[in-house]
C-alpha cells in the first residue's frame, strides 16, 4: 500500500534536505532561536549592518595603511609614468614622418663601459647580518654528548673572519692593491685606474659637448657594427670591445625644426632616432694620438649625468 507521512515529519525532511527553500530554513532558525520573532530579526538586520560597516571600515583604511612605505608596484608605476608619454610622442612622430613621406635619419650610439674590478664597499648593517648569520650557523646547533661522532667546532675553522683577520694570514711582505686610487685623489678622468668600486662609461667631447662615441649608420652594416665603427673612430683601435647582444638597448628620437631641415646634411629627412649600443670593454684604452674626438674621459654615471645637466642648463 501506499505510506502516507504525517505533515510535520514531511516538513521536518524538506527543511533539513539541500533542497530546501533557504526562506524556510531562515524562518525555521528564526524561530528555534530565542526571543520573540520581531526582536529576532532585528538582530540579525544589526548583524548584516555590522558586517556590512566593517567592510566599508576596511575599504576605507587599505588607502592609508601602508601610508608612508613603498605601495606594490610603484617603481612600475613610476617607470610606466615615464615611459608611457615618450612612447605616444614617437608613435605620434612616426605617424606625422609618414604623412610627409620624409625619412628618419639613424645614427647609433656605443655605451663603452668598463665593469668594476674590485667588490663594492658593503654597509654596516650587512657585514653585521653576516656576522650573525655566520655564528648561528657555527655555534647555534647543540647536540647530545652521546653522539660521538659529533665534535666540539674548532675556533681555528671558523667562517666568519673579519677583514683584519684574512689580512693577518696574508703572507709577510705581502700588500693589497688599494681600493682607492692615486687618481681617484686627484680626480684624473683619463685612467681607467679610477672608481674601482663601480662602471666607468667611456664619453667624449665633440663641438664642445659630452656624449657617447656615436655615428651615422649606412646600408651596408648592421647597427652594432656602426657602434663599434664609431668607437674606432673616436678613440682609435687599442680598445677591444665585448658585445652581450645584436639588439639596441634604448633609442631616442629627436625631431629636426624647420631651420635644422634646411641644413645640408639634415635636407630631406625629418628627423633622426639614435639607438643606443651597450658594450663592456675588454682589453685596451683610447689612443690619444690617433683619436678623433676633442677630448675623452671614463665616467661614472653620476658624473656623467651631472655634465650632462650642465650642458642642458647652458
Amino acid at each position: 500500500g501506499v505510506i502516507q507521512w504525517p505533515c510535520a515529519i514531511m516538513f521536518d525532511v524538506v527543511a533539513q534536505s539541500s533542497f530546501a527553500s533557504p526562506t524556510l530554513t531562515v524562518q525555521r532558525k528564526l524561530q528555534t532561536s530565542t526571543g520573540s520573532y520581531k526582536e529576532r530579526k532585528e538582530a540579525a538586520k544589526q548583524r548584516r549592518r555590522d558586517v556590512w560597516e566593517r567592510k566599508q571600515a576596511r575599504l576605507a583604511s587599505l588607502k592609508t595603511r601602508r601610508a608612508g612605505r613603498p605601495m606594490v608596484g610603484q617603481r612600475k608605476k613610476s617607470f610606466r609614468s615615464w615611459f608611457d608619454p615618450i612612447k605616444h610622442e614617437q608613435l605620434f612622430y612616426d605617424r606625422k614622418a609618414r604623412r610627409e613621406e620624409l625619412p628618419w635619419r639613424i645614427k647609433v650610439s656605443a655605451i663603452v663601459e668598463r665593469q668594476p674590478l674590485v667588490i663594492w664597499d658593503k654597509p654596516q648593517w650587512q657585514k653585521d647580518y653576516e656576522e650573525l648569520e655566520t655564528y648561528l650557523e657555527f655555534y647555534g646547533k647543540e647536540y647530545p654528548k652521546e653522539l660521538d661522532w659529533m665534535h666540539p667546532p674548532d675556533e681555528m675553522a671558523r667562517p666568519d673572519l673579519t677583514e683584519e683577520d684574512l689580512l693577518a694570514l696574508l703572507p709577510e711582505g705581502f700588500t693589497p692593491a688599494p681600493r682607492e686610487t692615486e687618481a681617484d685623489r686627484t680626480g684624473n678622468v683619463k685612467t681607467l685606474d679610477r672608481k674601482l668600486k663601480t662602471r666607468v662609461f667611456l664619453a667624449v667631447k665633440e663641438k664642445e659637448r659630452w656624449m657617447f662615441p656615436h655615428g651615422i649608420a649606412n646600408a651596408r652594416e648592421t647597427l652594432l657594427e656602426t657602434a663599434k665603427r664609431a668607437t674606432v673612430e673616436a678613440v682609435g683601435t687599442d680598445l677591444t670591445l665585448y658585445c652581450p647582444s645584436n639588439c639596441p638597448m634604448a633609442v631616442d628620437t629627436h625631431v629636426y625644426s624647420e631651420e635644422e631641415k634646411n641644413e645640408g646634411e639634415n635636407n630631406g629627412y625629418f628627423g633622426e632616432k639614435m639607438f643606443f649600443f651597450r658594450m663592456q670593454r675588454d682589453e685596451g684604452d683610447v689612443e690619444e694620438k690617433s683619436m678623433n674626438a676633442d677630448d675623452y674621459a671614463w665616467l661614472d654615471r653620476d658624473e656623467m649625468t651631472e655634465r650632462v645637466k650642465e650642458q642642458q642648463e647652458e
